[in-house]
């Protein structure tokens, strides 16, 4: 993982296709197909502080399972719309507020969620993101855990694009921080966008095995008994005295 905007480290893995923006503005698509690679798989708009891995960002995407979500800095997860592909999505700048957006048309529009992205710079950049999290199965014992599974690869259309104000000479570029299967690039044909990605926006979760950091200190303790175990026995049979404790206490 890499450091996040509040310190912690996150996983940053996703596909992101952008442009730059100055000052307040707003980006937003039509997704017009996402494939169905896991339940949690994220296609829509995203704003980010900067082209770094790990910086602050919001999002607004369409899953095959959980509908439209508000997502923003690794955290934050608000529900929108059941609904699934094709919506249009949108993501609007004001100052540091960021705010989501759903439509069933492209007029009509309905708030999903927003939030206060402190200090962002007079040049962000926005876009088109798809990811999509591994399948993933924990089988713990003591002393460890085994974990499988498999990566899983998104894969979403998008067009209608619109980002305001904007910017005749503003090219597209790719970041693409996916993980576990190869990279793809993305596709432009006109004004429809096909992009794939595979991977995790979240917090790291630490492993940590409890039964075994219960026991170890068990087993340290263990350690000194040992020790002195050993020492009384090797001192019994020097002098002789073994025979005398096993006619004392013969079990």
């Amino acid at each position: 993982g890499v450091a996040g905007p509040d310190g912690d480290r996150v996983k940053d893995e996703a596909h992101l296709v952008y442009q730059e923006l100055t000052g307040d503005g707003s980006i937003a698509v039509r997704v017009a197909s996402q494939q169905n690679s896991h339940a949690r798989a994220v296609a829509g708009v995203m704003l980010k502080r900067t082209d770094q891995p790990g910086s602050a960002y919001a999002a607004t995407v369409v899953t095959p399972g959980h509908g439209v979500r508000f997502q923003a800095n690794y955290t934050v997860d608000e529900p929108g719309n059941g609904t699934t592909a094709p919506r249009w999505l949108r993501l609007t700048r004001a100052g540091d507020t960021v705010t989501g957006d759903e439509s069933a048309d492209g007029a009509t529009w309905s708030r999903v969620g927003a939030i206060t992205l402190r200090g962002l710079p007079p040049i962000v950049i926005v876009g088109m993101v798809v990811t999509s999290p591994p399948t993933v199965e924990t089988e713990r014992n003591f002393g460890g855990s085994s974990v499988g599974g498999r990566a899983t690869d998104g894969e979403a259309t998008f067009d209608n694009v619109v980002v305001a104000p904007a910017r005749p000479d503003a090219g597209w570029r790719d970041i693409d921080t996916s993980v576990g299967l190869e990279p793809r690039p993305y596709t432009q044909e006109g004004g429809t966008f096909t992009v794939a990605g595979s991977g995790l926006l979240a917090v790291t979760q630490v492993d940590t095995d409890v039964p075994q950091l219960g026991l170890t200190g068990i087993m340290i303790g263990q350690l000194p008994v040992i020790v002195i175990a050993v020492l009384f026995v090797t001192s019994e049979y020097q002098r002789g005295m073994i025979r005398t404790t096993f006619a004392a206490t013969p079990a």
